[in-house]
């Protein structure tokens, strides 16, 4: 079966898929629903810390009050809290009287809420304990930029160019625009039918994916030239302005940080990655469900400069069977049973995983009654286990039935009255 996905490269065969991963919860089915469970004796505890004060200690401020943060607040919490109070009361961009007094109240309480240990020791027993005698602090000593860059990383995880707000002249970051960049991963919609899902299943897929442009070598400069240093920054890779106390500092909006430009190559337009069309082979794995995610390796896009290859995420997509309900590894069935065969009892066919089956039917055999036939189900993928097909008996009463089938069913009717009697 041939499939298209939205994005491209060349012809790959053979590829083993690893890694399972289920998007969405199980489905609510139509038939058959499983009652949730109500325990009586689950319990909710709250730990509650225990703080002493003194007289003294009552007149400083409340740490937490003073970040605007409540006492579960994360760590994460936490730092955003000081980063916008740092920001808005330090002296250096705050001329208020009261900037400096504030901004060193802010610190304090900073400094012991971001440690674990101090923030232990200041919830049992508050400022008593000595975790807020921070001393000696004098706000104009801190470098604002040497401060969130400390804080949060020089413009790392944090995503915010701090560097670029407060004027890192001294440790400027260039861009290498020859170091090689990860190839993004690529995500296929593999539709699938029940029993596709059940057993597993091999598929070829056609997709479109990014390649290393061949003319270029993934540099994404015309082959023969030479790049030229950015006339718009010097060759700084870096745009400076200065307002006031404020020194503002930005990427090159032409050479993109890089200091130097070249010419693009004219296959690739410059992104060292060309589209192309490819096919994989692969396997769908036995017991997937609707929302499962397969991931191959490394069959995702390139990355430029030999970045190397994402890897590429199969979505499964199950469509619902008419005779089985599933519900995680277990399978569902509503089977038909005669009304002569509930009284009696004898046999019924049933479908099942792996084909038809007889099973015995007792005799007084009541509508809804249910039937297990174990290790029947789903192989989960991960682990191998065999859930079990569940059998839901339904007794049907005939709505048309001959003279001589309702004779019969009188005589049984009195019999019954006489037996009861």
């Amino acid at each position: 079966m041939k499939l298209a996905a939205s994005h491209a490269s060349t012809l790959h065969r053979g590829v083993q898929q690893h890694h399972l991963h289920t998007l969405s919860a199980h489905r609510k089915f139509r038939k058959f629903q499983t009652l949730p469970i109500h325990d009586e004796n689950r319990i909710n505890l709250h730990q509650h810390s225990v703080r002493h004060f003194n007289p003294k200690s009552e007149q400083k401020k409340d740490f937490y009050d003073i970040l605007g943060v409540s006492r579960d607040a994360k760590d994460t919490e936490v730092k955003k809290a000081f980063y916008k109070l740092a920001k808005q009361w330090h002296p250096d961009a705050n001329k208020a009287p009261e900037a400096k007094e504030k901004f060193s109240e802010i610190n304090e309480a900073y400094q012991v809420l971001s440690n674990k240990e101090k923030r232990a020791q200041y919830d049992a027993f508050g400022h008593t304990g000595g975790a807020g005698g921070m001393g000696g602090f004098n706000a104009a000593d801190i470098n604002l930029n040497d401060l969130f860059e400390n804080l949060f990383g020089r413009g790392g995880g944090s995503g915010f160019p701090f560097g670029d707000m407060f004027g890192n002249m001294g440790q400027q970051q260039s861009y290498d625009p020859n170091s090689p960049e990860p190839g993004r991963d690529l995500q296929i919609d593999v539709p699938l039918n029940f029993m596709e899902a059940v057993n597993g299943c091999q598929r070829e897929l056609k997709i479109n994916r990014f390649d290393e442009c061949p003319q270029c070598q993934s540099s994404g400069v015309e082959a023969g030239t030479k790049p030229t240093k950015c006339s718009t920054c010097n060759g700084k890779g870096k745009m400076v302005q200065q307002s006031g106390f404020m020194v503002i500092q930005q990427t090159c909006w032409d050479c993109n940080g890089a200091g130097q430009r070249s010419q693009n190559c004219r296959n690739c337009g410059g992104s060292g990655l060309k589209q192309a069309a490819s096919t994989l082979d692969i396997n769908i794995p036995a017991g997937v469900d609707d929302g499962t995610r397969v991931r191959i390796a490394s069959q995702g896009h390139c990355g430029k400069n030999h970045g190397g290859r994402g890897h590429a995420w199969l979505l499964c997509r199950v469509k619902a069977d008419d005779r089985f309900e599933r519900h995680g590894s277990d399978v569902h069935v509503a089977v038909d049973v005669p009304v002569h065969t509930a009284i009696l009892g004898g046999t019924v066919t049933v479908p099942t995983l792996s084909g038809e089956a007889e099973v015995k039917v007792k005799a007084g055999t009541q509508p809804e009654h249910r039937e297990i036939m174990r290790g029947k189900g789903i192989t989960e993928p991960s682990t191998g286990r065999k859930g079990h097909q569940y059998l839901h008996f339904n007794v049907v009463i005939p709505t048309e039935i001959n003279e001589e089938q309702k004779e019969l069913i009188r005589k049984f009717g009195d019999l019954s009255d006489k037996h009861n009697k």
